[in-house]
């Protein structure tokens, strides 16, 4: 993993141990959301599977979305 990677892997990891004991509310639970917003070819999918596997999770849905590109 490359060092901007390992960083927002630690920063998920910092925000999961922060909520995930949170009570739920009438609102809902807080906290169990977490987005990356990165830019393309950052590597998401591996830095959410480094933090996968880092924190022994069982159940985890990952969505992607390739854009479309025409000739510009």
């Amino acid at each position: 993993m490359t060092d901007p990677q390992q960083k927002a892997s630690n920063a998920i990891t910092k925000a999961y141990e922060k909520f995930k004991n949170v009570e739920p509310s009438s609102e809902g639970k807080k906290g169990n959301k977490f987005l990356l917003d990165a830019l393309p070819r950052f590597g998401k999918c591996i830095t959410t599977y480094d933090f996968i596997n880092r924190n022994d999770i069982k159940k985890t849905l990952i969505l992607t979305h390739k854009p479309v590109v025409e000739d510009s």
